[in-house]
């Protein structure tokens, strides 16, 4: 069990001059320890495929090919297949005009995310999670981590983990996983 606590000074009220500084201890404490990093493999590390193009016409041309010219679809299979990755760098529609940060990694399948050398753990919506009370006491799905022991059934079996990696490879059922 890991805890960090930090100690702030609370400031002197302008009102009361005969109080001290009262000193309090902030403690946070995790419920369960981080699971352990697997063994480093001993696949060589390669960079991310893919550019974001020239500085303004490269978002405006991705943004064309999602929304009109390719579709959702298309559009990530035709970069899966130039880039022969399931990991590739893109711009992130909306683009230049209504986003200023549009550059991107794209991850189109589940297994992906686990070769991004990242801390993924509670990153769904940046840097703010909801407190665990919201949801009975539970961290749901999108703030696990996939090195986290939340699937025993999956770390048990190993055929089972492969042929969900093989099924979210599958083009028409690709999801987009962001990571700025």
């Amino acid at each position: 069990m890991a805890s960090t606590s930090l100690l702030f000074a609370t400031p002197r009220s302008p009102f009361t001059s005969r109080r001290c500084f009262t000193v309090r201890p902030i403690t946070a404490t995790l419920s369960k320890p981080t699971a352990k990093p697997a063994e480093p493999s001993k696949l060589p590390v390669r960079d991310v495929p893919g550019d974001y193009g020239l500085p303004f016409i490269g978002p405006i041309m991705d943004r064309l090919d999602y929304f009109y010219n390719q579709g959702r679809h298309k559009f990530f299979k035709s970069r899966m297949e130039k880039y022969k990755s399931t990991v590739f760098k893109a711009n992130t529609p909306p683009g230049p005009f209504i986003s200023q940060n549009h550059c991107s990694t794209a991850r189109t399948s589940w297994c992906s995310s686990t070769s991004l050398k990242s801390e993924k753990k509670d990153l769904f919506s940046g840097t703010y999670m909801p407190s665990i009370d919201l949801t009975g006491g539970y961290r749901i799905l999108s703030y696990l981590d996939l090195s986290e022991p939340y699937l025993p059934i999956v770390q048990t079996n190993p055929e089972l983990h492969q042929n969900l990696c093989l099924k979210n490879l599958n083009y028409t059922s690709c999801q987009l996983a962001i990571q700025r």
